[in-house]
């Protein structure tokens, strides 16, 4: 253990002291405070454009009425998301940031990881160094394992730094405020996304120990990264929302619209007190509402599984129970008054994304016997 620990604290403090994770570092600070404020100061002006807060504890229901052209996993994020940016009340607080630049994350951690990795092995044997660290009286299953964790290490702990030195001053600025349950679904998230960082480093490191050349190397990880890109657009493309199949909105009549626009004016009536019209308006909405909400749901069930060929969706599925506060499970988004609502919480979010995490966690297992098996028949 003593032997590993040292290999590992080698490796991660080389990685951590070199350029090109400093590079990395200011990329994603810079690409994280860019996106986060754009996204705070659009959030500011929804909100200010909305006028008072509609409820300082408690999202507004109200139905869809359009979705996007996408899978049922887009339409469940974007529609929590629009939620997050149009509460008066500043709902989600940095959980809001984090999750707006997620999309970006998910493909650019995919090509940081295999470019972090394409010449980890295969410049070492360019130089010669291979010569030397395989002649040191330690097994090479050792070796691997020590250079794949403590480099992997050092990339998270950069990328950690550099979400929370980012939220953390986008937070200063806009006066936003953390709570213990935010924070702790942050932190979760947070390493969720260094195995899913470290996913693709391992890959990276994989390619370049079997390519044997930087050169070679480095277009199989683009190659790689094409790949996945498509493999993501392929299986979003095939999962998107057919309109034919979706509930028609109810239409607003006349005399609909005329009694909105005078309650507006002098105020609106007691809910057990409505014209006929209205009545049947509403009547009409809950039962849109109900069948929408039971489409997108049994969609999802058949979709999600598609997401497990797909990182990028993996990140993104995630992502979509941990980053928000708002709901029991964020499919509630879509309102139902058959569907009982309940509170949200930490338990529930963890439960609802318990599968991909796990899966996440069983692909960098696979790639890291993978890469020490590699390792342990290399010759030099």
């Amino acid at each position: 253990m003593r032997t590993i620990a040292r290999l590992m604290g080698y490796f991660f403090l080389k990685r951590l002291l070199s350029w090109r994770n400093a590079a990395f570092l200011l990329v994603v600070i810079g690409l994280l405070m860019g996106g986060a404020l754009d996204q705070q100061a659009t959030r500011q002006r929804v909100s200010a454009g909305l006028g008072a807060p509609r409820g300082a504890e408690e999202t507004f229901v109200s139905p869809v009425s359009s979705l996007h052209p996408g899978s049922s996993r887009m339409n469940t994020w974007e529609a929590v998301t629009a939620t997050l940016r149009m509460s008066g009340a500043m709902l989600g607080g940095p959980l809001f940031l984090l999750r707006a630049m997620t999309p970006l994350l998910a493909f650019f951690l995919l090509l940081a990881g295999l470019l972090y990795a394409y010449d980890m092995v295969s410049r070492d044997l360019e130089t010669r160094l291979m010569d030397s660290l395989l002649g040191l009286p330690i097994d090479r299953r050792i070796l691997g394992l020590s250079r794949a964790v403590g480099e992997t290490l050092a990339l998270t702990v950069t990328l950690a730094a550099g979400c929370v030195a980012a939220l953390v001053t986008v937070s200063a600025i806009s006066a936003l405020h953390w709570t213990a349950e935010q924070l702790a679904r942050m932190t979760i998230f947070l390493v969720a996304l260094g195995g899913y960082c470290f996913l693709f480093v391992l890959l990276g490191m994989w390619i370049s120990t079997v390519a044997r050349s930087s050169r070679k190397a480095l277009w199989i990880c683009s190659a790689v990264f094409v790949a996945l890109f498509s493999v993501h657009a392929v299986v979003e493309n095939a999962a998107s929302l057919d309109r034919a199949n979706l509930p028609d909105l109810p239409e607003m009549t006349d005399g609909v619209w005329a009694n909105f626009n005078d309650a507006r004016s002098r105020g609106y009536p007691a809910s057990d007190w409505l014209p006929p019209e209205v009545e049947e308006y509403f009547a009409a909405l809950d039962a849109y509402s109900s069948e929408l909400a039971d489409f997108i749901r049994s969609r999802h069930r058949a979709e999600r599984w598609w997401s497990f060929v797909s990182p990028p969706g993996l990140l993104l599925e995630v992502s979509g129970q941990l980053l928000q506060d708002q709901y029991h499970d964020a499919l509630d988004v879509f309102y139902s008054p058959e569907i009982e609502r309940r509170p949200a919480s930490l338990g529930a979010s963890l439960w609802k994304s318990a599968p991909e995490i796990a899966w996440l966690a069983l692909l960098c297992l696979a790639l890291m016997a993978l890469n020490i098996r590699t390792l342990t028949r290399l010759e030099v």
